[in-house]
Formats: C-alpha cells, sequence, structure tokens
C-alpha cells in the first residue's frame, strides 16, 4: 500500500511542482523585457553582432536565438520557458536527491524549498535570468549522471558540465566538488574531479574569462576583504528570510554582513549538537563555498540571484531535516510557511517603490518604462517613419538612480535618462518597430549641438513616459519652442531658440522669441541686440512685413513688461 502511494506522490509531483511555480511566479509572465535582455534580442535579431567569443553560448546565443524566431516580441513566452525550466531542475532536485538516498518526503521538500526560494524572484522576473537556470538544470543532469555507473554516465556528466560552462562559466568548480564530495568508486571521482578541472580551466581560458577586468568594469574583481564581505552579505540574505532584499547591493553594508556569522555558527551548532549531521553539514558547506566562490571577488555589488545555484546543497539538508521529523503535519506546516514567505517576499519585491511610481526593483523599472513608451510611440501613429529624434527638454524624470535602496533622495542630476537606458539608447525600438532605420534620444545634459535633426520626426517626453509628436523637422522644433515658452520653461526654449537659429539666424519668429526670452531672464544686452538687428531687417524691408510686425510685437512687450514693474 505504501509503495503505491509513493509511486502516486512521485508521478504527480512534477505537475504538483509545475503549479506551485505559477502560482509563485505567475505575475512574471506580465514582466516587459528589460536591460540585457535588449541587448541580447538585437543580437538574435541581427542588428549587432556578437563579440568573438563562444562564452555563455548556450544560455545567451543559442536561447534568444531561438526564442526570438519562435516567440518575436512576446515576453511572455520567454517567461514562459525560464518557468517551466526552473519546474524542471526542481524535479531534477527531487530525482538527485532521491538518488542520494533521501526519503521521498525529504527529496520533495528539498524540491519545495528549491522551487519557491526568494532566490529564483530575479530570474523568474528577468528573462535573462535563464543564464541562472539553465546552469542549475545542467549542473543537476552532471551531478545525478555522477552519481551513475558505466562510461556513458561518465561521458554523460562531463558533457553537462561543459554545457553548464557554456550557461555560465561560475560552475568551472561544479565537477571538482562533487568529485570530492558525492559517494562514488575513487577511480570514477577522479575521471569525473580531473576531467572537470581540466574542461572548466580550458574551456574558461578559451573564453578569455581570465582577461583582467579594468577598473571601473562593473565586473572587477579583487582578492581582498571583499570575498569575505560577500560571503556575509550572502549568509546575511539566507538567514534573514522574512525581510526583503534587492537583487543588488551596490556597497559593503556592516550591519547587514554581521547577519552573515549567524548561518556558521547555527550549522557549528548543529554539527556539534548531532555528531552524525557533522558529514552531510560539512559536505553541503563546501558546495555551497565552492559554487559560489567565483563572484565573490566582485568589488561592485552582491546580487541575490547568484545564490540559486549555491543553494542546492542546502535545500538538499533542509529537505533531510525535514524529513527526519516524526510528524507530517509538522513537516507540512514549515514548507506551506515557507511557500508563504516566498509568495509575501514576492509581492513586497514588485511593489516597492522608490518614489510613487517608480519601481525600486531596477529589472521591473526598466522593464515598466520600456513598455510605457514603446507603447506611447506606438499611439502617435509616426512609426512607420526611419529617422526619428526623441527630445526630454520638458520633463523632470532626469534622475540618478545609482545609489539603489541607500539613496535618500532623488536629486535632478540628469545622470542617465530612465527611459534611454531602459532602451539601450533607442536602439531597442528597432526590435518592435522594424521600419526604423534611427532613433535618437537628446537629454538636456548634452550641450552640443545635434545635427540632421532638420530631417527627423521631432516627439517630446514630459513624463517618464508620455510621449508627444511635435512635428517634422523646424516645424517640430518651433513646437517645442512654444511649449516650453507657454510653460515659462525659458532655459529649455532658450537652447532650442539657439540650435534653430543656428540653421536661421534671420528668421524674424524666431528672434522675437530670442528677445522675449531675453526680456524674461533680464538680459537687457541681449535685448537691445535683438531691437538692434529688427531696426536693420526692417530697413531693407521695402514692404512692411514678418520682420516689422515682430518689431513692433517686441517693442510692445517691453512696455507692458515695463509698466507691470
Amino acid at each position: 500500500m505504501k509503495q503505491s502511494q509513493d509511486r502516486t506522490l512521485h508521478n504527480l509531483f512534477p505537475l504538483f511542482i509545475l503549479l506551485l511555480a505559477l502560482a509563485l511566479y505567475l505575475p512574471a509572465l506580465r514582466v516587459f523585457f528589460s536591460l540585457d535582455d535588449f541587448r541580447f534580442l538585437l543580437r538574435a535579431a541581427g542588428f549587432e553582432n556578437y563579440p568573438d567569443s563562444f562564452r555563455r553560448l548556450v544560455s545567451i546565443r543559442l536561447f534568444f536565438g531561438a526564442a526570438w524566431r519562435l516567440f518575436g516580441t512576446t515576453p511572455w513566452l520567454y517567461h514562459l520557458v525560464v518557468l517551466v525550466l526552473h519546474a524542471a531542475n526542481a524535479w531534477l532536485l527531487y530525482i538527485l536527491a532521491r538518488r542520494l538516498g533521501l526519503k521521498q518526503i525529504a527529496a520533495c521538500a528539498a524540491s519545495i524549498l528549491f522551487i519557491a526560494t526568494p532566490a529564483a524572484f530575479l530570474p523568474m522576473h528577468w528573462i535573462s535570468g535563464i543564464q541562472e537556470v539553465s546552469v542549475t538544470f545542467f549542473a543537476l543532469i552532471s551531478a545525478y549522471f555522477l552519481l551513475g555507473r558505466g562510461n556513458k554516465s561518465i561521458a554523460v556528466s562531463l558533457a553537462a558540465a561543459g554545457l553548464a560552462l557554456l550557461c555560465k562559466e561560475t560552475s568551472f568548480l561544479l565537477l571538482p566538488a562533487l568529485a570530492l564530495i558525492l559517494p562514488a568508486a575513487r577511480k570514477r571521482r577522479c575521471i569525473l574531479g580531473l576531467g572537470g578541472l581540466l574542461l572548466g580551466v580550458g574551456m574558461l581560458w578559451a573564453a578569455g574569462a581570465f582577461t583582467q577586468r579594468t577598473a571601473g568594469d562593473p565586473y572587477e574583481s579583487v582578492l581582498g576583504l571583499n570575498v569575505l564581505w560577500n560571503l556575509l552579505t550572502y549568509n546575511a540574505w539566507i538567514v534573514r528570510f522574512w525581510e526583503y532584499f534587492p537583487d543588488k547591493i551596490t556597497e559593503f553594508q556592516t550591519g547587514l554582513a554581521a547577519w552573515g556569522l549567524i548561518l556558521p555558527a547555527l550549522l557549528a551548532i548543529l554539527c556539534w549538537r548531532y555528531p552524525k549531521s557533522r558529514r552531510p553539514i560539512i559536505r553541503a558547506s563546501f558546495l555551497f563555498l565552492c559554487l559560489l566562490l567565483p563572484v565573490l571577488p566582485l568589488i561592485r555589488h552582491s546580487y541575490f540571484y547568484y545564490l540559486y545555484l549555491p543553494l542546492l546543497p542546502f535545500w538538499l539538508l533542509a529537505g533531510s531535516g525535514i524529513g527526519k521529523l516524526s510528524r507530517r503535519s509538522i513537516q507540512y506546516a514549515i514548507l506551506a510557511l515557507f511557500i508563504l514567505n516566498s509568495a509575501i517576499f514576492g509581492i513586497r519585491h514588485r511593489g516597492a517603490e522608490l518614489r510613487k511610481g517608480m519601481l525600486e526593483d531596477p529589472i521591473l523599472r526598466y522593464a515598466a518604462y520600456a513598455e510605457g513608451f514603446i507603447k506611447e510611440f506606438r499611439a502617435t501613429g509616426m512609426t512607420e517613419y526611419e529617422d526619428h529624434l526623441i527630445l526630454l527638454y520638458l520633463s523632470d524624470m532626469s534622475v540618478d538612480l545609482t545609489g539603489g535602496r541607500e539613496l535618500k533622495a532623488l536629486e535632478k542630476r540628469a545622470q542617465f535618462w530612465v527611459v534611454e537606458k531602459a532602451l539601450l539608447e533607442g536602439k531597442a525600438l528597432s526590435l518592435f518597430f522594424p521600419a526604423m532605420r534611427m532613433v535618437c534620444f537628446e537629454a538636456t545634459s548634452n550641450a552640443e549641438y545635434f545635427t540632421g535633426w532638420q530631417n527627423m520626426h521631432i516627439y517630446w517626453v514630459s513624463g517618464p513616459t508620455e510621449i508627444k509628436y511635435l512635428g517634422f523637422g523646424e516645424n517640430g522644433r518651433f513646437k517645442l519652442v512654444e511649449s516650453a515658452m507657454a510653460q515659462g520653461k525659458y532655459k529649455e526654449a532658450l537652447r532650442e531658440v539657439s540650435i534653430m537659429l543656428e540653421l536661421r539666424p534671420d528668421n524674424p519668429p524666431l528672434n522675437y522669441i530670442r528677445g522675449h526670452i531675453a526680456l524674461e531672464q533680464g538680459d537687457e544686452a541681449t535685448f537691445q541686440a535683438i531691437i538692434e538687428k529688427f531696426e536693420s531687417m526692417v530697413g531693407r524691408e521695402t514692404v512692411p512685413g514678418e520682420a516689422s510686425r515682430a518689431l513692433n510685437a517686441l517693442r510692445k512687450l517691453a512696455a507692458e513688461s515695463s509698466q507691470s514693474r
């Protein structure tokens, strides 16, 4: 009877974990493409060339290449593939646990803890997270066949480890670490351990992974105290399971890292209190460190989702502990509470804001801006035209967001424009509007004269994504000047008029606006120079025309301004 129940649970468990994954991460299907997604899609679509390297051949080139041809610009299908692969990883962890000798309830518990881990949040919401999910998929296959028998299973284990490296090179210590801790024949472990090490080092060298990162590179590494700080930060994230954390910490936080001492202390207490658990705890900790080691030297950030693969041995350890509890009700309660905590974590993470309307999580934020902008741009009805210029001047959204969660106030320092960054300076728009030849973003921080704009369709953005079509070339830019003047934004209007006067220095309407701005800004010298310029232009007119009307209007404006004072 019990064997029949176990077989039924074994057969139905894959469906259960798939449904659990959908229940926890269904909102992720609504998240748009974000940041690196666009870069990889541009390469898959042929708009950009791949670098001369086979680095991450499987997780980037093959995945995005195939997905682009199958799914195009439909992001939820990409997310669905990642989610299903996440569920597949949970199933692989289950069968690996069974092969390791864990009881069925313990194997199920480990799988459930993995499927619901908060470390899976970003890979489920960011399509580029396929790198973490796919490397884990092949790592689990490699571990499973390492425990097999015969030369074929050795070949499969090595091949799977190689594919894991082609998904993400951080798995290069996988086979050497597994060979040291998993129960298998010595000869088998030597072949796989040394073979895996040579395979990893060789592929890393061929892919250029040993090339030193220059100072300032996002992935610059140093072997110093930062290794310890990073490790403590990751440990703290594991321990403080009740608290929402962002997926990026931009600087080491002493208060947070102090919590990182709790995990090794707890493991040490367990080893002392339960001597029989000493060996599995030491093995799990060793494998955790080996899998996390490649990212510990980073000096610019720690990413929560980097724990997706390294936590596998701890989930096996935790599942084994849950399986040893005497009452099923307690086992179910622990798993239910963990799932509930993960669900709450997801809700908090998706809803956290830096300020109203600005999501805290950078992946979600840029996905929302990109999607909103594309919808607004499509609504203008001008997407079939080739060249477009998008201006920011009337927006208040040029902000510095580099401080992450530690940001105290969002100053308008214009370090980057969130929509521009979200769309890779506009390059990503070509994925959705193939007729486009060129899209340019021009921000207020760029004081250089932008050439070619007179042959482009011009827009301006008044908020995060609210885009308004102004018109073609000079007509469009003149409308922007009028809008700026109407809103009293004379600084923006002055820059626009100056750009246009470069082309038409004697244009009466433009000179009138220039004089108006000088009057509003109290620039008497410029105002008088404009008056003199108009008088000279009027002297050359045989019949009163635009210059005469502009001169009279400017004098009238000056008189009204003088009276109001």
